[in-house]
Order: C-alpha cells, then sequence, then structure tokens
C-alpha cells in the first residue's frame, strides 16, 4: 500500500508585523536565540549585527511615535517593514537548515526562537483500501462528500470493482448502499487494485483512480 509522505516541518514567525511590541519581542528572541547557538547558524542572513541594527532602529523609532511629532509614524513603519523582511530572511534560512536536517528541524527552529508551523489536515482520498477482519479480506472506504458532493441526500449507490492483474481486467463487486464495503475470499499474498464509482438518481460517474494492496 502507497504510505503517506512525512509532512516538512515548517519555521514560521507567528506574529503580525502591525503588533509592533510584539515583533520587537520576536526580533530580540530570535537574534538571541542565533548568538546563543553559533554552532546550530553559523551564517545567518541578514547577519546578527545587521538584525541587531534593524531591531535597534525600530525601537528607536517606535518610542520617538510617543511624543506625536509628525512623521514619526511613518519613519517608524518604515523601519518595522525593514525588520519584518530581515526576520523573514531568517526565517527562510531557518527553514532551509530544516530541510536539509529534517530530524533537527524542531531542535533549530526552537532554538532560533520561532514556532513550528502547524501541519495541515490530512486531506481523506476518494478510496481507501485497508486489511479486512479477517484474512483474505479489504475493507474499502469511499470519501462519499468527493463522490457525491451536494447530492449527498439524492438515492446512491456506490459501484465497487477489483482486478487482480494490474488493471488489464476488471471484475464487479455487489454495489452497497453505503460508502464502505469488505472484499472477502481473496488470495493471501496478492496485489489486488480497487476502484469506486457512484450512481445518484440513475446517473452513472467516472471510476475513480484505483488504489492497491497487497492482501494478508
Amino acid at each position: 500500500m502507497t504510505t503517506t509522505p512525512t509532512h516538512r516541518v515548517r519555521a514560521t514567525l507567528g506574529i503580525n508585523k502591525k503588533n509592533i511590541p510584539a515583533l520587537l519581542a520576536l526580533a530580540k528572541a530570535i537574534y538571541d536565540g542565533m548568538l546563543a547557538n553559533p554552532a546550530l547558524f553559523p551564517s545567518p542572513n541578514p547577519a546578527l549585527a545587521l538584525l541587531l541594527a534593524l531591531i535597534t532602529a525600530l525601537d528607536n523609532t517606535q518610542r520617538a511615535t510617543a511624543t506625536r511629532a509628525r512623521g514619526t509614524a511613518a519613519v517608524r513603519d518604515a523601519k518595522r517593514d525593514e525588520l519584518y523582511t530581515g526576520l523573514e530572511s531568517e526565517r527562510m534560512y531557518v527553514q532551509s537548515l530544516c530541510d536539509a536536517n529534517p530530524e533537527q528541524a524542531a531542535i533549530l527552529i526552537k532554538a532560533a526562537g520561532m514556532t513550528i508551523g502547524k501541519v495541515p489536515a490530512r486531506a481523506k482520498p476518494v478510496l481507501e483500501a485497508k486489511e479486512g477482519t479477517q484474512p483474505g479480506s479489504v475493507v474499502l472506504s469511499a470519501n462519499e462528500r468527493l463522490l457525491v458532493g451536494a447530492s449527498v441526500h439524492k438515492k446512491t449507490l456506490f459501484n465497487w470493482q477489483m482486478s487482480a492483474d494490474g488493471g488489464k481486467t476488471w471484475t464487479a463487486l455487489p454495489a452497497t448502499p453505503f460508502a464502505s464495503t469488505e472484499v472477502t475470499g481473496l488470495t493471501p499474498l496478492t496485489t489486488y487494485a480497487f476502484r469506486v464509482c457512484v450512481t445518484v438518481a440513475k446517473v452513472t460517474g467516472e471510476w475513480s483512480q484505483a488504489v492497491t494492496i497487497l492482501v494478508r
């Protein structure tokens, strides 16, 4: 059976740049994290001296806005954007290290003061095949919402087929009113292919892409 690839661990900043106090706190955490771990981050981009300068510039201009002098907010916003761009470059640098060393990705991201991005929810495929409840059996599960869509409340029939020769010939299996079925009496240690289509209100759709499984 085809295995699902490991999800890429993503480094994120996890910050809204308009929240300047939080942005400054994040920037200082990233600076401190990289400075404390030179072996993990040998070539920061931008260099840490430049990153510190960007942090200091925004910090100073943020303080200047307290005077409400004309133009201080615009200058502050420009320095904010420069710092955010620098942090995004640092994030891309850390991500490149994560991609090169996936087993160390979480350690690298945390050491850099960044956030691990959420793993996207795995989309349910159109058809899944799993080992059945007894030897020589397979349980098939179809994604009813993908196959039927807005017609989910209409009379639906799920049509199933299997192939033992790599899809050259197909054998019809009993249709069901449900989005799952168990196929029994299969030959152990044989690879079978399965596919499904639906008949909704007497209209039959196209066959799905086949899935394969080695029967136990």
